[in-house]
């Protein structure tokens, strides 16, 4: 066999991944050639530039060690689900004239979370703890609402908080005043809320008995389509794999190219055979790769457009 017979490679020109976050959504975007390109075997194989970049990050997600502090006692007013005296100050009676004020509207009515009403538990004795009122803690900047929340492994696509604090008798006078209040009346009256979670509290606060009332809004995660964890899995292995036909090809291509070989027409033969083999295969796993990255974006634009709605 002549060495300078030519020889069919298939090349892809370039496999590209990049990837971009959007509320809590993952997107990859890959960019190939659909060229299909007849060239001499000593052409150099077109490098396969693969870089998979995921990044899996939740809203406010943070580890914060908490100092020892000094408190008062803070008594839980426990919210009694058989409620039928509205002029008691609970969460359940908080949350009745809460959803009030919804159906007065034709919005939908929350319904009762117990991983937000946790979160909304801590936050009240947290502001006991270190004395503030606020939706931030002053003993990290970083402690948001969200920090309790997210605490509680609740997967939100949207979340927000409304806070009381004073001398309040009834829960009706607290969620007036938060009807009397542009953002307040804002999160109870949003339409695409779906679960809340309340907390009433008592204990001291600079030096006076008061009733502390925090409110948590949730629109669970699973509200917006679901981006397949799975395909993203898939798109990993076979752009390793790819990653190994690359390599493996260009290495047999120096071995065909290698300028003092002894190989044998025969064995030539047999070398860039194998070598064609590696370029069929990597060719194959990248188109696998676009067609899963496409139907994985599809997802993720889905997502996106969802979470984007709900703000």
């Amino acid at each position: 066999m002549i060495r300078n017979l030519f020889f069919l490679i298939i090349l892809v020109l370039g496999l590209g991944l990049m990837q971009y976050h959007i509320f809590d959504g993952k997107n990859l975007s890959a960019a190939f050639s659909d060229d299909i390109t007849y060239t001499r075997i000593k052409n150099q194989l077109t490098d396969l530039n693969t870089r998979l970049q995921v990044v899996s990050s939740k809203l406010f997600s943070h580890t914060i060690t908490e100092p020892s502090v000094e408190e008062d006692p803070v008594e839980e007013i426990v919210p009694d689900t058989k409620t039928t005296d509205r002029s008691i100050l609970n969460s359940d009676n908080i949350l009745y004239f809460t959803n009030l004020e919804r159906t007065k509207r034709g919005l939908k009515t929350l319904k009762f979370s117990s991983k937000l009403t946790r979160s909304a538990n801590a936050k009240s004795r947290d502001m006991f703890a270190y004395q503030y009122f606020a939706h931030t803690s002053p003993s990290d900047s970083k402690k948001t609402f969200a920090y309790f929340i997210d605490n509680e492994s609740y997967s939100f696509a949207r979340i927000s908080e409304n806070l009381a604090m004073g001398e309040f008798e009834t829960a009706q006078q607290v969620v007036n005043a938060w009807m009397n209040s542009p953002d307040h009346r804002a999160n109870i009256l949003f339409p695409d809320y779906r679960e809340i979670g309340a907390s009433v509290q008592t204990s001291r606060m600079n030096g006076d008995t008061v009733v502390m009332i925090v409110q948590h809004f949730g629109i669970p995660k699973n509200a917006c389509p679901s981006v397949s964890e799975s395909m993203l899995e898939s798109i990993q292995s076979i752009e390793q794999e790819a990653g190994l036909s690359k390599k493996t090809a260009a290495d047999l291509e120096k071995k065909i190219n290698a300028p003092n070989s002894n190989l044998s027409d025969e064995a030539l033969d047999e070398l860039i055979g194998v070598y064609n083999t590696a370029i069929r295969k990597y060719n194959s796993l990248v188109s696998q790769f676009q067609q899963f990255s496409a139907e994985y974006n599809s997802q993720v634009k889905k997502y996106d457009d969802c979470i984007k709605s709900l703000n």
